[in-house]
């Protein structure tokens, strides 16, 4: 008896530390439901945060923002004062070229070749196995090596492509691949998702109040 006492002492004062830590932010958990920061984080993984840390450019944040069902989990591209620019696709921040290693492209595949890849880890799909396009192109978005190894071609906007909910947003002609130069105001972040052709980010909804970050991701499952 005294032992199953104890142990229903030791449970609950379990529980009641993982709730104080996660209701303060030290420490917390969320599911990852898009494939928006793949391949750093893939649909499905568990995050787990933390409010400490202060955060960087580059560092992969969890958020909240009005008209979002739930957290979002994105890429700290430029804090304020930075300057962010776009072009044919390449970020870059205060004149420097960002490193695409860790970032996907979205290509265009024939049908043929696309049969041969589609069971690579190396490509990554949306919802579906692949978004057809054309008639014999599919779309997919794939690990930038890879993609050049196969001499594939990437989906790029030029400068001429309008996207009208960019233009809204920051009243001017841009769009996902050209877009910028922006000089980020205090107190906002700009964040992007790592699956650059196949997210609905900064450049679409708008800057990120820090104050609506819900911390650092430290790692994930």
């Amino acid at each position: 008896m005294y032992t199953t006492k104890k142990a229903a002492v030791v449970i609950t004062l379990i529980v009641l530390f993982l709730f104080i830590i996660k209701s303060t932010g030290l420490f917390n958990w969320y599911n990852m439901v898009t494939h928006t920061m793949e391949p750093a984080i893939q649909q499905g993984s568990t995050v787990f945060i933390s409010n400490i840390p202060e955060i960087k450019n580059d560092d992969i944040i969890i958020f909240e923002m009005e008209n979002f069902p739930g957290p979002v989990v994105f890429r700290a591209v430029g804090k304020e004062g930075d300057t962010v620019e776009i072009k044919n696709g390449v970020v870059f921040l205060n004149g420097q070229k960002e490193d695409q290693e860790k970032t996907l492209g979205q290509y265009k595949v024939p049908k043929s070749k696309f049969l041969q890849i589609k069971d690579s880890d190396q490509v990554f799909h949306s919802y579906q196995s692949a978004h057809l396009t054309y008639i014999d192109t599919f779309m997919v978005a794939v690990n930038r090596n890879f993609a050049n190894s196969l001499n594939l071609e990437e989906l790029i906007y030029d400068k001429s492509v309008e996207e009208q909910e960019i233009a809204n947003k920051y009243s001017e002609n841009w769009n996902r691949d050209n877009f910028g130069p922006l000089v980020i105001p205090e107190g906002k972040y700009f964040v992007l998702g790592d699956n650059r052709g196949d997210s609905y980010d900064s450049r679409y909804f708008g800057l990120l109040d820090k104050n609506n970050i819900k911390g650092k991701v430290l790692f994930r499952t």
